[in-house]
C-alpha cells in the first residue's frame, strides 16, 4: 500500500509538473492588464523553485549549446507566454522523471518478490524518459495552435472595426489604433503594444503589425501591411480592403470549425464501432464456448 502510494504521488506530481493547473482570475486579470514583456514575464520566473533550477542548470545550458529550443518553439513559446529556460526545466523534469518511473516499479515489484529483468527496466526507462521529454514541445505547439487561432479571429474583428472607422472618415493609422484599443484579451494587447510602439518609433502601425505577426507567426497579420499599400492612399479602398481580408479570415476560420467538427464526428465512430464489437462478442461468446466444449 505505501509503495502504491508513493508511486501514485510520484505520478500526479509529474503530471501537474507537466501540465501545471490554470492561474487565477486575479493572476490572469494583472497579467492581461500589463502590456510590457518584463512584467508579464515576471510572475513566471519568480515562480521558479531556486533548489530545481539549481539542480537542473546543468542540463538546461547542455540543452541550450545543442541549440534548444529551435526557432519555431521560440515563437511559440513567445506566443504562449513561457520562458525559454522554464520550458527547459519543464523537459528535464519530465525526462528525469521517465527514466526513475520504471527503476520505482521495480523497487515495488522486487518488494512483492518478482522482478524484471534489468535489461528490461533501463529500456523502459530509456523509452519513457525520450518520450516525456518530448512531451512539453507537444503541449506548447498545441497551446500556439490554440493561440493562433484565437489571434486570427482577434485580427477578424481589429480588421472589421478598422473598415467601419475608416468609412466614417477616420485614417487609417486612427481606425487601426482606436480598433486595437476596443477589444480584450492577449491578441488584442499585442495589437495595442504594436501601436504604441508605432507611435513611439513613428512609424507606420501596419509595419509594426507586420513586425507582430512575424514574431508570433501569423502570415495574415504580416500581409497586413502589404494589403494597405496595394489599395493605395484612398480610404474607400482601403476599407475595401481590410472587409475583404476580414471576410476572407471569418470564412477560414468557419472552414476549420466545420472540418474540427467533422473530423471530430468521424472519431465519434471508433467507440460506437468497439461498442458494437463487444455486444457482439457478449452474444456469440455463449454459443462458440459451448460448441468448444461439444467437440471436446
Amino acid at each position: 500500500m505505501l509503495w502504491g502510494a508513493g508511486f501514485g504521488l510520484g505520478l500526479t506530481a509529474l503530471l501537474y509538473g507537466i501540465r501545471p493547473p490554470a492561474i487565477g482570475l486575479a493572476e490572469a486579470e494583472q497579467i492581461l492588464a500589463s502590456e510590457t514583456p518584463a512584467e508579464t514575464s515576471a510572475p513566471a520566473a519568480s515562480a521558479r523553485p531556486g533548489l530545481e533550477q539549481w539542480l537542473t542548470a546543468p542540463a538546461i545550458r547542455a540543452l541550450s549549446a545543442f541549440g534548444l529550443p529551435g526557432d519555431r518553439l521560440m515563437t511559440d513559446l513567445a506566443l504562449t507566454g513561457q520562458d525559454p529556460d522554464t520550458f527547459l526545466t519543464k523537459k528535464v523534469t519530465a525526462a528525469v522523471a521517465g527514466l526513475l518511473m520504471p527503476a520505482l516499479f521495480q523497487l515495488m515489484l522486487t518488494a512483492g518478490g518478482v522482478g524484471l529483468p534489468n535489461a528490461v527496466v533501463v529500456c523502459m526507462g530509456l523509452v519513457l524518459g525520450a518520450a516525456l521529454f518530448l512531451v512539453p514541445d507537444f503541449d506548447t505547439r498545441a497551446r500556439a495552435r490554440t493561440a493562433r487561432a484565437e489571434s486570427r479571429a482577434a485580427l477578424g474583428a481589429l480588421l472589421s472595426f478598422a473598415s467601419t472607422s475608416l468609412q466614417s472618415g477616420d485614417g487609417i493609422e486612427e481606425a487601426l489604433a482606436s480598433a486595437a484599443a476596443i477589444g480584450s484579451g492577449p491578441s488584442f494587447a499585442r495589437f495595442r503594444a504594436a501601436a504604441t510602439k508605432s507611435r513611439l518609433s513613428r512609424r507606420s502601425i501596419w509595419d509594426c503589425y507586420g513586425e507582430l505577426g512575424n514574431e508570433i507567426d501569423l502570415p495574415e497579420l504580416s500581409e497586413l501591411g502589404a494589403s494597405i499599400r496595394l489599395a493605395g492612399a484612398e480610404g474607400a479602398r482601403i476599407a475595401d480592403s481590410l472587409t475583404a481580408k476580414s471576410t476572407a479570415l471569418r470564412g477560414r476560420l468557419q472552414a476549420e470549425s466545420e472540418g474540427q467538427t467533422a473530423s471530430a464526428t468521424e472519431m465519434m465512430h471508433i467507440p460506437v464501432g468497439l461498442i458494437l464489437f463487444a455486444f457482439l462478442l457478449i452474444l456469440g461468446f455463449p454459443s462458440v464456448y459451448r460448441i468448444m466444449t461439444t467437440f471436446q
